[in-house]
């Protein structure tokens, strides 16, 4: 049920998401890593935290070396079996755990960490910034993009909150709240530098999902 979830809302997301996703990633091409060893080599480390079926391959490096998280491990099928189209992605073992508690990945260990369309739905964003900052190596880069509230006052907003307060849409969309401030979470995170953008991404059906505007997108760094 999980599995399918993801993969219906992957199919309605991601082909309207592709042009944001596509800039946002860009730079992931061009990061030289701070592991000697992989730096060397031209490659970098990625971390992606709810990385569900892997709906990001077609974004990373070649030769990346990619440490796959999530808390649900019926991914893990999907997730392999998708990876097999990109054999440029060296797929490491999947952790299941909370992005709250990543205490299998070591300190200072990752040069960058993509997390998309995750902190809607978590139990505490700010415990997970703050994990992210723990494995980033020191210049390291979180890659993030986001659904947010929208703008106060507006018509959105109300209806936002009221279908979050209520329940009627986290109980439907695998816990996703639709009213939380995760740019300003971002920016209190305490990273050294953040540039973030807002845009729309508009999904043409289901229509309901055009409630997940506005998005933020950006680079946080270490």
């Amino acid at each position: 049920m999980f599995v399918t979830t993801l993969l219906n809302f992957a199919l309605a997301y991601e082909k309207p998401a592709e042009k944001v996703k596509r800039k946002l990633f860009s730079s992931l091409q061009d990061m030289l890593s701070g592991d000697k060893k992989l730096k060397n080599e031209g490659r970098i480390r990625i971390l992606e935290i709810g990385i569900g079926t892997g709906t990001n391959f077609k974004y990373y490096p070649k030769g990346c070396q990619l440490i796959p998280l999530d808390s649900n491990e019926e991914v893990k099928t999907k997730l392999i079996e998708n990876c097999k189209n990109y054999p440029h992605i060296e797929l490491k073992n999947l952790i299941v755990a909370e992005a709250e508690n990543m205490e299998e990945i070591e300190d200072n260990s990752v040069d960058a960490v993509v997390c998309s369309l995750v902190l809607c739905s978590a139990k505490d964003p700010k415990r997970i910034l703050r994990e992210i900052k723990r494995v980033l190596l020191p210049g390291g880069k979180l890659f993030f993009l986001e659904h947010v509230h929208a703008e106060n006052g507006t018509f959105k907003n109300k209806l936002q909150s009221a279908l979050t307060v209520t329940n009627i849409w986290p109980a439907s969309a695998l816990g996703c709240e639709l009213n939380r401030h995760t740019g300003e979470t971002i920016l209190k995170a305490g990273f050294s530098e953040v540039d973030i953008k807002k845009t729309d991404i508009v999904i043409e059906k289901p229509y309901m999902l055009r409630l997940m505007n506005p998005h933020i997108y950006g680079i946080a760094t270490k």
